[in-house]
C-alpha cells in the first residue's frame, strides 16, 4: 500500500511530503487517486490531508454540519461534497479495509450543471476567477451583496464598488496571486453599495488549480457580509471604553471576574487600595482567587476574609454593606454583585468602597453621643428631655434609678407615669400647664415642687424647663432639669426657727465666719477668725477688709471680691490675710450676698486656714512640675489612675508606646486596654496592692493597638489624699521591649563568650598583678626621690625611670581600657570642665619629650568655644595624650599643633572640632584603612617599629565614638598628618566646675595609728612603709595572709592593708578568716594590681572594706585610709589672709612643686624663689638687647633656658610663647609678631615677679 501512495507521488512529479498541500488541485485535473493508509504511517500523510481538506475547505453538499476528522469523512463515502466557495464537487468511495490498512478513492464531476445547481444554496456570494480567460464568475448572492439588480451582475461592479481606501489592498493581493507568492488570502474590506450604504466583506480565496511554472491558472471564494459583525464590535468597543472610563473615575475599586473565575476587568484605584504594584491591564493575566487572596494579606484577619470571599462566591447571590478593616487603618465596605444572563451565571462584580472617614466619624459621633450620656446619667440631677408632645426622650439615672422604668418611660407622658406608678395626676396636670406656658412663651420656666413619697416623707424639688428653639424659632424639645432642695428648705426652716443655734455655731465653730456691707466694711466677726489674725473683736469691726490684706494683693483683692458681688449673690476663692504678727495667712473662702426686705444687703463669709495646705500644694505642684519634666525628657510614659483603676491622664510619651491617643485612654479602665487572660489578673493583684500602699517596680506583657507584643518596665506608686484616703496611683513606665529582645540574644551569646572572658580575664589579672605590682613600687621610689636634692645626672636618670615606667603604665591601662571597651563596661563620666585647662595638662605631659627631639609645640583655643563644657575630662585628656603623643612619636623634625574650635553651635551645646597637625613621617594610604584595627601599626622604610601596643587608636576611636563623636585623618608619607576630631559636648556653666583649693596632708594625720601591712613583695612593703610613716603611723609587716592572721591574732590594729595575692594564703582567703575568726569590724583594704573589671567586686564580697590599685598616688593611700579610720581633718590649716588676697589677684605661678621637694622646708622655697627672681629677670633683659640687636638666637636659647624653671613655677600664661620663641625663625610671617609676643612674655613675667616678692615678704608658704 505504501508502495501505491509513492507512486501516486511519483506520478503527480512531487515528493509525498507534498501531496497534501497540492491534492485539490489534481482532483479539479479530472484525475482520480487512490490513496494508500497504512496502520503506522498514515498520519503523517493523510491525516494532515485531512487536516486541510476537512477544517478549511469541504463542506457536505446538503450543507447540514461539518466533517470533523477521518473518520467523520470515511462515514460520508458516497455522499457528494464540494470544496466550500469553489463549486468542485468530489464523490468519496471507500474501496476496501484490510488489516494493514485501507483504500480510499476520491472522484470528481466537474460540470456547470452540478455548479449551477448547488452554488445558489450557499449562502456568501461564492466567486471564481480564470487568470486565462480574465473572467470572474459571482454567484447571485452578488447583487444582494451590493443592493443592486441581477442584470448589475458583473465584474466591474464589485471592483467599482470597493471602498477607495481599501482597494489598494485588493490590486496588491490580485497581483500577488499573479507573481504566484501566494496561494490563499483572507482580509476583510468595506463595499459601496448601490444605495450608499456601505457594508463590511470578509473575503476568502484560494488557488484551486496551477501551471506547470506554479502561476495559479484558478482562484476561487466566498464574500462573507460581516456589517452586523462589524456594527455589533463597533458597538461593543464604545460600551467597553465608557465602561472603563466610568470605573477608572470611580473613587471605588472595582474587580470582575468571569464564571471561571478569570480577572477580566479592574481598575487603578482598586491596584491602589490593596497596595498592588500591577496595572489593571496586567491583573487579566491573575486569577481571582490569587488577587482577591493578595487583598486578604492587608486585612487585620486575612483568615476572616478569605472565608467571607469563599461564601460570597459560593452563594452567588448579592450583597453589601460588608465591612473589612486593613492593617494600615483603612476601612472598606465591600458589595459583592453576582451577574446572570439568561439565568446563566456570568460571573462577579467586586465593589470595593473607603468608608474609613465615615466609620471613624461614625465612631466619634457615637463616642460624643456616649460621652454626653454619660455626662448626663452622672449629673446628681434629674435630667429628662421631651418633645415637642411632651413625651420623653431620655431620663437619667438620677430622676428614675430603675433601669426598666426608665426604658419604659420614653415615648410616654407624666399622665402616664402617674397612673403606672399610683401618683396624684395633679402633679402632671401642673407641668402640662406649664410646659404650654414654655412652648407659648419660649423662655424657661423655674418652679418649686413638693412631692409626698410612699412613707409620708416629703421632698422638695426646684425644677426648671429649657426650651430649644430651631431656626424657625419654634421649639423643638424640652429640658428638664431638677435638683433636690430639702436639704436646703430644711435649713432655711432651721435657720429661721433658731437665732441662737447660728450665733452658737457664729461663736463656737472652728470655721472664720464673718459678715460684711457691700463695701468691705466688716460687720460682725466670729472669735475663731480673732484668734487667727490675732486682734481682738473691736480692732476688726467697723474697719475695711483690705486693710488686713496684703498690699500687694489689694488691686486683685477688689476686682475679684468685692466687685464680684455686683455681679451675683455667691463667690469662693482664696485670698490672703495679715495678722497682726505679719505673718500672711491663706484663707478658702465660700461667701454669700444676703439681701432682705428693707435692709442693705450684706455679705456672709465661710473660711478655712488652708495657709499649711498652700505650703504643701506649692512644694507638691512644683515636685510635680519638676518630675514631670524629668519624665518627658526621658522618654517615659506616665499615667494616672483614679481609685479604680479608670485612667485619668496619659501624657505624649505613653501614648506613642501603646498606639493609642489620649481620647481612646481617657476613662477606660488599665487592664482592659493593657492586659488579657493572666496579664489582666497580674495587673488587678497590682493596681489592689497600690491601694494598700505599695510602691512597686515589675515588667509586664501588653499588647499596643496594633496588636504587637511589647514589654514594659513599671513603677507604680499610690496617691492618697491630705486626709490619708486612697485616690489613686500613679505609673511610670518604659518600654523595654528592645532590651528584652536583645537579652534573648544576648543570653544565647553569653555562654559562648563567657569561657573566652574567663580565659581573657585570667589573663589580665595575672598581668595586672605581675606588672602593677613591681610598677607600684618604681613609681612610689622614684616619687620619693624627687624630694631629695639631686645632682643634674641624678635627676636625669631619675627622670629616665619615670619615662619608662609611665609608658608601661600606658601600655598597661591601654589593654586593660581594650578590655573594658570590648566587655561594654567602659563608663564615661558627665562633670564640667574647662577646655583650654585639659588642653594644657594634655601638652604638658608630652612637651618634655617634644623638646628633647627639638620640636616646636603650638596650641590655639578659639574664643567661640564655651568657657565650661560638660563631659568626661579624663578620657578627653587620654585621647589628646595619645594624639600628641602619636605626633612626637613619628615626628623628627618641626612642629605639632593643636587646633580647638566650634564646628556646630546650638542654644545648649557646641560640636567641639580638635585638630593635630605634625610635620611627622606620615601614613601609606593602605595603612589608613587599617589605623584603628587593634594591634596595627605600621613599619618605616627601614624596617622599624615603633614602641607601643597598637591599641592606642582603636581605643581613640571607641572613646570618641562613646561620646557620639567621630574622628577622621588625612595623612601623607614623609609629609605629614592631620587628626580631626568632632565631639558634641553641652554647655555648662562656673558654678559647675568643681571647686578645688591645694591643700597639703598634715604630717600628723595617721598619729598613734597602729596599720598591719601585708604584702609578699619587699619593694612595696619598703615603700608603703616610707609613706605611712611620714604621715607618724605606727607599721607592722607580714609577708602572707597566715603571718597576717597570726599578727591580728596577737596584736591590736587600727587597720589592715591587705594584698590580693600572696604565696602560702592569699588577701581574699586571709579575709575570709578574719571575718569569721577575729573581727568583724576592723578596716582592712585592698591592695591589688589587678584593675580589670570584677576586681573590686570579688573584695568586697569576701569582707574587704575598699580597694586601691597600684600604683596608687600617696595622697589617695592616706585619703583612704584616713576615711577608714574615721579622720576628718587631713590637711594643713592655711592663711585666710592669703586665701582672701588671690580673691582679689590670681596667682600668675604656683609653688605647690617646690612644697613637695623640700617637704614644708621653707628656707629652701625662699632660696628657690629668690633664684628664680634673678634668673627672670636676667632673661628679661636678656632678651630685650637680643631684640634690638635682631640675634634671634640669643632670644631662642635665653627662652629654651627659662622655660624648665616657668614649667616648674606653673607659669602658664605665657607657655606658648616661651615655645614659640624657643622655635622662632627670623623669616616668615610670624617675624612680625615678634615684638607682641616679647611684651606679652614681659608683663606676665614682670607681674610674676611682684606676686613672688610678696609672698617672699609675707613668708606665706
Amino acid at each position: 500500500m505504501q508502495q501505491n501512495f509513492d507512486e501516486t507521488a511519483s506520478a503527480l512529479q512531487i515528493e509525498p511530503s507534498q501531496l497534501d498541500r497540492l491534492f485539490a488541485s489534481y482532483i479539479l485535473a479530472g484525475k482520480d487517486f487512490v490513496i494508500c493508509r497504512h496502520s503506522n504511517t498514515v498520519s503523517e500523510h493523510f491525516g494532515s490531508l485531512a487536516g486541510l481538506l476537512l477544517f478549511d475547505f469541504f463542506t457536505i453538499s446538503a450543507g447540514t454540519s461539518v466533517i470533523a476528522d477521518t473518520e467523520t469523512l470515511l462515514l460520508h463515502c458516497g455522499n457528494v461534497i464540494t470544496l466550500a466557495g469553489t463549486g468542485i464537487f468530489m464523490k468519496c468511495r471507500f474501496e476496501c479495509m484490510q488489516p494493514a490498512g485501507y483504500l480510499f478513492v476520491i472522484e470528481h464531476d466537474f460540470t456547470n450543471n452540478n455548479f449551477t445547481e448547488n452554488i445558489e444554496q450557499v449562502a456568501d456570494n461564492i466567486w471564481e476567477h480564470n487568470f486565462t480567460t480574465g473572467i470572474t464568475r459571482f454567484s447571485k448572492k452578488q447583487s444582494e451583496l451590493l443592493n443592486a439588480g441581477i442584470e448589475d451582475d458583473n465584474v466591474t461592479l464589485w471592483w467599482n464598488s470597493i471602498h477607495p481606501s481599501d482597494r489598494p489592498v485588493l490590486e496588491a493581493i490580485d497581483a500577488r496571486y499573479k507573481e504566484g507568492t501566494i496561494d490563499h488570502h483572507c482580509l476583510e474590506y468595506r463595499l459601496l453599495c448601490k444605495d450608499g450604504s456601505i457594508k463590511w466583506v470578509l473575503d476568502k480565496g484560494v488557488v484551486v488549480k496551477k501551471n506547470a511554472a506554479g502561476k495559479p491558472l484558478i482562484t476561487a471564494g466566498t464574500h462573507t457580509d460581516i456589517t452586523s459583525i462589524k456594527q455589533a464590535e463597533s458597538a461593543l468597543r464604545q460600551s467597553e471604553q465608557r465602561f472603563n472610563s466610568l470605573s477608572e473615575n470611580l473613587n471605588d475599586g472595582i474587580l470582575v471576574e468571569d464564571e471561571y473565575r478569570n480577572v477580566i476587568l479592574s481598575n487603578q484605584q482598586f491596584c491602589t487600595m490593596f497596595n498592588i504594584s500591577f496595572t489593571p491591564q496586567a491583573l487579566s493575566a491573575l486569577g481571582a482567587a490569587e488577587v482577591i487572596n493578595h487583598c486578604g494579606k492587608s486585612a487585620k484577619s486575612a483568615a476572616l476574609f478569605t472565608d467571607l470571599v469563599k461564601n460570597l462566591v459560593q452563594q452567588r447571590s448579592k450583597v453589601t454593606g460588608l465591612i473589612i478593616e486593613l492593617f494600615n487603618g483603612n476601612i472598606y465596605e465591600i458589595a459583592h454583585t453576582p451577574v446572570f444572563i439568561d439565568n446563566e451565571f456570568k460571573g462577579i462584580l467586586w465593589k470595593f468602597s473607603d468608608v474609613t472617614d465615615r466609620i471613624n466619624a461614625d465612631k466619634k459621633l457615637e463616642a460624643q453621643k456616649k460621652f454626653y450620656e454619660d455626662v448626663l446619667n452622672e449629673i446628681p440631677a434629674d435630667v429628662a428631655v421631651l418633645n415637642e408632645k411632651r413625651e420623653y426622650l431620655y431620663v437619667n439615672p438620677y430622676a428614675v434609678k430603675d433601669d426598666e422604668l426608665r426604658r419604659w418611660l420614653v415615648g410616654k407622658k407624666d399622665e402616664d407615669f402617674c397612673l403606672q406608678r399610683n401618683k396624684p395626676l395633679d402633679i402632671a396636670l401642673r407641668r402640662k400647664q406649664l410646659f404650654e406656658q414654655v412652648i407659648e412663651s419660649g423662655k424657661q420656666l423655674e418652679w418649686e415642687e413638693k412631692n409626698i413619697t410612699r412613707d409620708g416623707k416629703a421632698l422638695h424639688y426646684l425644677r426648671k424647663l429649657y426650651p430649644v428653639i430651631d431656626d424657625n424659632g419654634r421649639v423643638k424639645f424640652m429640658i428638664g432639669y431638677g435638683i433636690d432642695i430639702t436639704d436646703r428648705k430644711q435649713f432655711e426652716d432651721d435657720l429661721s426657727l433658731s437665732e441662737k443655734r447660728y450665733r452658737d455655731l457664729f461663736n463656737f465653730s472652728q470655721a472664720l465666719i464673718c459678715t460684711h456691707d457691700m463695701h468691705g466694711t466688716i460687720l460682725t466677726i466670729n472669735p475663731a477668725t480673732c484668734r487667727l489674725l490675732g486682734y481682738s473683736e473691736a480692732e476688726m469691726i467697723g474697719h475695711k477688709l483690705y486693710s488686713f490684706i496684703p498690699r500687694e494683693d489689694l488691686v486683685l483683692f477688689k476686682e475679684k471680691y468685692l466687685d464680684a458681688f455686683s455681679h451675683g449673690g455667691s463667690h469662693k476663692g482664696v485670698f490672703c490675710a495679715v495678722s497682726k504678727s505679719g505673718k500672711k495667712n491663706y484663707l478658702l473662702y465660700q461667701n454669700y450676698k444676703v439681701e432682705e426686705p428693707g435692709k442693705e444687703p450684706y455679705v456672709i463669709g465661710f473660711s478655712q486656714d488652708i495657709t499649711e495646705r498652700k505650703k504643701i500644694e506649692e512644694a507638691i505642684r512644683n515636685g510635680e512640675e519638676k518630675y514631670r519634666s524629668i519624665i518627658e525628657n526621658m522618654n517615659l510614659g506616665m499615667v494616672e489612675l483614679d481609685a479604680d483603676s479608670t485612667i485619668l491622664f496619659a501624657n505624649e510619651n505613653l501614648c506613642r508606646m501603646s498606639g493609642y491617643d489620649m481620647p481612646e485612654l481617657i476613662g477606660k479602665k488599665l487592664y482592659n486596654v493593657f492586659s488579657e487572660g493572666e496579664s489582666r489578673l497580674f495587673i488587678k493583684q497590682k493596681m489592689y496592692l497600690k491601694k494598700e500602699g505599695v510602691s512597686e517596680v515589675y515588667e509586664f506583657v501588653t499588647r499596643n493597638k496594633a496588636g504587637e507584643p511589647r514589654w514594659w518596665l513599671v513603677s507604680g506608686s499610690p496617691l492618697h489624699l491630705h486626709t490619708g484616703e486612697f485616690k489613686g496611683s500613679l505609673l511610670i513606665c518604659l518600654d523595654i521591649t528592645n532590651q528584652k529582645i536583645l537579652e534573648q540574644e544576648l543570653r544565647k551569646a553569653k555562654q559562648l563568650a563567657e569561657q573566652s572572658s574567663k580565659a581573657k580575664d585570667l589573663f589580665l589579672a595575672n598581668m595586672s598583678h605581675e606588672i602593677r605590682t613591681p610598677m607600684n613600687a618604681i613609681l612610689g621610689m622614684a616619687k620619693q626621690l624627687e624630694r631629695t636634692v639631686m645632682d643634674g645626672q641624678q635627676q636625669f636618670y631619675l627622670n629616665a625611670i619615670n619615662n619608662a615606667a609611665s609608658n608601661l603604665l600606658v601600655i598597661i591601662n591601654d589593654i586593660l581600657d581594650f578590655s573594658k571597651i570590648e566587655a561594654g563596661k567602659m563608663t564615661l563620666e558627665s562633670t564640667a570642665f574647662e577646655l583650654e585647662a585639659v588642653v594644657g595638662k594634655a601638652l604638658q605631659v608630652i612637651v618634655h619629650k617634644a623638646e628633647e627631639k627639638g620640636l616646636a609645640l603650638y596650641s590655639k583655643i578659639d574664643t567661640t568655644i564655651a568657657p565650661v563644657l560638660i563631659g568626661d575630662p579624663y578620657r578627653i585628656n587620654q585621647i589628646l595624650i595619645n594624639l600628641l603623643g602619636n605626633s612626637v612619636k613619628f615626628t623628627e623634625k618641626g612642629s605639632i599643633s593643636i587646633y580647638c574650635s566650634v564646628s556646630a553651635e546650638r542654644e545648649s551645646s557646641q560640636l567641639i572640632n580638635i585638630e593635630v597637625v605634625d610635620s611627622g613621617i606620615g601614613m601609606s594610604d593602605d595603612f589608613q584603612h587599617s589605623l584603628f584595627n587593634k594591634f596595627e601599626q605600621e613599619d618605616d622604610n627601614n624596617g622599624k617599629r615603633y614602641s607601643g601596643t597598637g591599641l592606642g587608636m582603636s581605643i581613640v576611636k571607641e572613646l570618641i565614638e562613646l561620646m557620639h563623636g567621630n574622628i577622621t585623618v588625612q595623612s601623607k608619607k614623609n609629609i605629614g598628618t592631620i587628626v580631626s576630631v568632632n565631639i558634641p559636648f553641652n554647655k555648662g556653666i562656673k558654678e559647675d566646675l568643681a571647686q578645688t583649693e591645694a591643700k597639703k596632708i598634715s604630717s600628723n594625720t595617721l598619729r598613734n595609728k597602729r596599720i598591719l601591712l601585708v604584702e609578699d613583695n619587699e619593694m612595696n612593703r619598703v615603700l608603703a612603709t616610707i609613706i605611712l610613716k611620714q604621715y607618724s603611723a605606727i607599721i607592722d609587716e607580714a609577708i602572707n595572709g597566715e603571718e597576717a592572721i597570726a599578727a591580728l591574732k596577737t596584736n591590736e590594729y587600727d587597720l589592715v592593708l591587705m594584698d590580693m595575692r600572696m604565696p602560702v594564703m592569699d588577701g581574699i582567703e586571709a579575709t575570709q578568716v578574719i571575718r569569721q575568726e577575729i573581727s568583724k569590724t576592723i578596716p582592712i583594704i585592698a591592695l591589688t594590681a589587678n584593675a580589670i573589671t570584677g576586681e573590686k567586686q570579688k573584695c568586697l564580697e569576701s569582707g574587704m572594706n575598699d580597694f586601691l590599685v597600684k600604683p596608687f598616688e600617696e595622697e589617695e593611700l592616706v585619703q583612704m585610709l584616713a576615711k577608714w579610720l574615721g579622720i576628718n581633718s587631713l590637711y594643713e590649716q592655711t592663711n585666710n589672709q592669703a586665701g582672701s588676697a588671690s580673691l582679689v589677684s590670681e596667682p600668675l605661678f604656683s609653688i605647690e612643686n617646690l612644697k613637695n621637694i623640700s617637704r614644708g622646708n621653707k628656707e629652701f622655697i625662699e632660696k628657690m624663689l629668690t633664684i628664680f627672681v634673678k634668673e627672670v629677670k636676667l632673661a628679661l633683659q636678656e632678651i630685650r638687647l637680643a631684640e634690638e640687636s635682631s640675634n634671634i638666637d640669643k632670644i631662642r636659647s635665653t627662652a629654651h633656658r627659662i622655660k624648665p624653671s616657668l614649667t616648674n613655677m606653673a607659669v602658664n600664661a605665657i607657655r606658648q610663647e616661651i615655645l614659640d620663641l624657643e622655635v622662632f625663625e627670623l623669616a616668615g610671617e610670624k617675624l612680625s609678631q615678634l615684638p607682641e609676643m616679647i611684651n606679652k612674655v614681659e608683663n606676665v613675667l614682670t607681674d610674676v615677679i611682684e606676686q613672688i616678692n610678696e609672698v617672699i615678704i609675707s613668708k606665706n608658704y
